[in-house]
């Protein structure tokens, strides 16, 4: 079962270095983060898990994370009804929620490590398509009732015609939490000036 699974959440660091000091930046809060790696995973376990990202009228902080529940789902692919996506960003629209992008995760349904890799096919040209939006990929790994989420997010940079990983900054109560959990999340970034760079976050709504 799910819920007996010792669950980590585990990425990649992050080099400091100048051209990572220039990555884009996005304030994580618990609950989209917990929503994003646990509960919807949970809920299509070995399947792919697919939703929308909310702001409320900033798209550099992550408010809300809703995992979509009725399309059809394979271990790597999910059928989206594009007039539904667009009815339920209208209604989240009327609450002063703003669409920033999208979650999804890579499984390991075939037995082969889930990764972080964007696909050709859906992931780049999703981007692509959808310029300055936000797209969380979560790799899910199990094996011998241990359980992995890899996390990452990125954005199409049109400027520069490049797709760019994002640094996925936690909230306070979300650093807390993870600390006290014991959980590893070495490829969301902590900068030493926390307090500065979220107060610049929540002015900057652009």
């Amino acid at each position: 079962m799910f819920t007996e699974m010792n669950i980590s959440v585990s990425l990649k660091n992050i080099k400091n270095s100048k051209m990572a000091r220039k990555k884009r930046k996005i304030l994580l809060h618990a609950a989209p983060f917990f929503t994003m790696t646990i509960l919807s995973p949970a809920e299509v376990y070995k399947k792919e898990t697919y939703g929308f990202l909310f702001s409320f009228s900033n798209k550099n902080i992550i408010n809300l994370a809703y995992p979509l529940q009725t399309p059809d789902r394979l271990f790597t692919y999910i059928r989206e009804d594009e007039k539904l996506n667009e009815y339920l960003k209208k209604v989240a629209g009327t609450f002063d929620l703003t669409f920033v992008g999208d979650f999804h995760s890579h499984t390991d349904g075939f037995h082969n490590p889930a990764t972080l890799t964007l696909s050709e096919e859906y992931d780049k040209k999703w981007l692509r398509n959808n310029p300055g939006l936000i797209s969380i990929v979560l790799a899910i790994n199990s094996k011998w009732s241990k359980l992995k989420v890899d996390i990452a997010g990125f954005y199409y940079n049109d400027s520069l015609d490049k797709i760019e990983e994002i640094k996925l900054i936690p909230s306070t109560k979300l650093e807390k939490i993870l600390k006290n959990n014991e959980i590893s999340f070495s490829r969301i970034y902590i900068p030493k000036q926390k307090k500065d760079i979220i107060r610049k976050l929540k002015k900057n709504k652009r």
